[in-house]
């Protein structure tokens, strides 16, 4: 008799979290070689680089700069997004590397 079972993942984010950490690690080092190539950068730029793989949902992008453990970026402004057919031209975030970081 189990009397402590793991629980299995319930949610594709539970199931490649690790993967999805790799992806956001990844994609911050994309932003910030952008950023010191252009001096700002926005998602479609990172997204232009590295495309989003399947296993990350889209809402999850929102930490890429948000929630930086290394608070690298900085917002600077709002501009409408390239990807008309994905994000229907919404406005996203312009970033730029703070002070530390250039």
């Amino acid at each position: 008799m189990k009397l402590f079972r793991k629980p299995r993942p319930s949610t594709t984010a539970e199931l490649f979290s690790d993967q999805i950490q790799d992806y956001l690690a990844e994609a911050r080092n994309v932003a910030e070689n952008v950023a010191r190539r252009r001096g700002t950068v926005t998602m479609d730029d990172v997204l232009a680089e590295l495309p989003r793989p399947e296993y990350v949902v889209p809402r999850r992008l929102c930490h890429l700069f948000n929630f930086d453990p290394q608070k690298r970026f900085r917002l600077v402004g709002h501009k409408k997004s390239n990807r008309t057919k994905v994000s229907k031209s919404h406005a996203i975030g312009v970033w730029t590397l703070r002070k530390e970081w250039q």
